[in-house]
């Protein structure tokens, strides 16, 4: 079974996105709320895949802790943001992610894509 990290500052989206990927057969690792925390868990969750929101606790962006993560280790990851504005979308689009999805997610597309990137690993 492929572990998924999920780093999210919003318990009830991440209570749902982690039901909803369990349902889905995959296993979910303890939620972090802030970049620094997926850095440091990142090596002991082992992660197969990295779900990502841009707005976090602490003082890294998702977008900063995608780039941190991806210069040490070779995981897909999921980049979620409520922000669609202009500067928002290409600071994703330079960051080493392999998929942006917006907010409000639609978890079919997640799984869908998810799917999509673990294959191709």
């Amino acid at each position: 079974m492929k572990r998924i990290m999920i780093v999210e500052d919003e318990v009830i989206l991440t209570m749902a996105i982690q039901q909803m990927l369990e349902s889905s057969g995959f296993i979910v690792t303890t939620p972090v709320l802030s970049g620094e925390g997926a850095l440091d868990r990142v090596e002991d969750d082992n992660p197969d895949l990295i779900i990502m929101d841009v707005t976090l606790q602490g003082d890294l962006d998702g977008i900063e802790a995608t780039d941190l993560i991806m210069e040490k280790y070779d995981i897909p990851i999921i980049v979620t943001t409520a922000h669609s504005d202009p500067a928002m979308v290409e600071r994703i689009k330079n960051c080493r992610c392999s998929g942006f999805l917006l907010k409000p997610v639609n978890f079919k597309e997640m799984v869908n894509l998810i799917h999509t990137l673990l294959e191709g690993k």
